[in-house]
């Protein structure tokens, strides 16, 4: 039998893009109607009596039959119901006719060199699983995702479709036909943000919980993407990120939009691979001054002007929402070969990235590279 985490504990993600505030309203209405309610009757759950005290006491049982992935026999620490989300993207208004981008031009040269051409190489990501937590995924007449294997998707949220579309746009870079490096993947949607980009970190633990889950279920090589964070973490969402990784599992995050040094999270757990953005000034890649830097990103993609899947066709965005999903995309593909390991993944992506010029943290000057069946 499953085992799943109920925590009294809520927090509020906070959309990067503003829209009208009572168009806003209704969707919000829509998915509020339509989140799934919990049972909290089951004998086999065990919850704190005093939903007033629970803010102060230390996570302690979740189910009398086994413990749950997420939880060790000793308390984890206090609740803290103060941590907020937010998307990190921001939607350019022009739209491309065509799904060429820069991004990929320069990702498949060994030193972001731009030819006017695309080559992603020949790995395609085939028997990995990739669960991307998002804001779902609307594959209704989209031509990203006509061929792509997708599994049954968990709604957290209780939105219906992808409101605000980044979901949608994530999943592309990841696996869409023309957009994606791993193409043959399965990815996995778990919509966690709502239609004003709003959600509750026991949902996001939920989500961790089900990618435990269904990785022992399926024994694939497995990889999640969350294109999101806050400034903010403690220990319980610290302890649940790494057990997710000691299943095997690369956990790939976005570093943020700040432009600071700041630590997002899940980012910056040790555990994640952190990715912060890039862009081309026609000669090199820069790292852009809009996105995340130091010590809390391991690795750069571009970040700036990326050509992404939108419901009515293609779209540019910016952010470091979509430099996560290239890396997650290229390591899916590297991941179907056997040319990385989750024990080796950190070194050989090391070993095989563009050392840029980066004036802002020069240190930090990993830049990811495609093609890895050319990696070492």
């Amino acid at each position: 039998m499953k085992s799943y985490l109920y925590l009294f504990i809520s927090a509020v993600v906070l959309s990067g893009c503003s829209s009208d505030k009572s168009e806003d309203k209704q969707e919000e209405d829509k998915c509020i109607k339509n989140t799934p309610q919990e049972s909290q009757s089951s004998s086999d759950l065990l919850f704190v009596s005093d939903f007033n005290n629970i803010l102060n006491s230390e996570i302690r049982t979740i189910k009398k039959s086994e413990k749950s992935f997420l939880l060790s026999k000793n308390p984890l620490g206090k609740v803290d119901t103060n941590i907020t989300f937010k998307r990190f993207d921001e939607v350019i208004s022009h739209s491309p006719t065509t799904p060429y981008s820069w991004s990929h031009d320069a990702l498949d040269s060994q030193r972001y060199e731009l030819d006017g051409y695309v080559d992603k190489g020949q790995l395609d990501g085939y028997g990995v699983d990739i669960y991307i937590i998002d804001s779902g995924l609307d594959t209704n007449d989209n031509p990203e995702f006509q061929n792509i294997n997708i599994e049954e998707p968990l709604n957290l949220s209780g939105c219906d479709t992808d409101y605000s579309g980044h979901g949608t746009a994530v999943a592309s870079l990841i696996a869409g036909e023309n957009l994606g490096y791993a193409v043959n993947s399965t990815i996995i949607p778990i919509t966690f943000f709502d239609s004003n980009g709003s959600g509750k970190l026991s949902n996001l633990l939920k989500a961790y919980q089900y990618i435990a889950d269904k990785v022992k279920e399926r024994g694939n090589p497995a990889i999640v993407n969350f294109s999101g964070g806050s400034f903010q973490t403690n220990d319980i969402l610290n302890k649940a990120t790494q057990e997710i990784t000691k299943l095997g599992v690369i956990f790939v995050a976005a570093a943020g939009n700040d432009g600071s040094t700041a630590c997002n999270y899940p980012a910056g757990n040790p555990n994640v691979l952190s990715v912060s953005g890039l862009g081309h000034n026609g000669y090199d890649i820069y790292a852009s001054n809009d996105f995340n830097y130091g010590s809390c990103v391991d690795v750069y993609a571009p970040g700036k002007d990326v050509v992404v899947s939108r419901q009515s066709g293609y779209g540019i965005s910016n952010g470091t929402s979509f430099a996560s999903p290239l890396v997650t995309g290229i390591l899916a593909s590297a991941l179907s070969a056997n040319v990385i390991s989750p024990e080796n993944f950190r070194e050989v992506i090391n070993n095989n990235s563009y050392r840029f010029i980066n004036e802002l943290e020069p240190n930090k000057n990993y830049a990811i590279t495609g093609k890895p069946e050319n990696w070492y």
